[in-house]
């Protein structure tokens, strides 16, 4: 017989970061490369993600100014449209 896990491991809210520029106070973005103003378009992840990222950033020879802070600090900026 032969069983098959079909769960993903879940991950705690608690555990999640973003990632920000603590200069410009942008987070980086979604894609994992640029940067956003607001959360919403901002990437959000695990430590061990976070780190694969910025792993590959310097093996490009990018500067990688990001440091990490708890995914549930709101951003307080006002909304912003996505086409100025």
């Amino acid at each position: 017989m032969v069983a098959f896990i079909t769960e993903k491991p879940q991950i705690a809210r608690g555990d999640l970061i973003r990632l920000r520029n603590p200069l410009t106070g942008e987070y980086l973005h979604l894609s994992g490369e640029g940067a956003t103003r607001t959360t919403r378009w901002s990437w959000c992840g695990t430590w061990g993600q976070a780190k694969t990222l910025e792993q590959r950033a310097r093996a490009r020879r990018q500067p990688w100014p990001w440091h990490a802070e708890p995914q549930h600090q709101q951003d307080t900026s006002p909304p912003q449209e996505m086409y100025p």
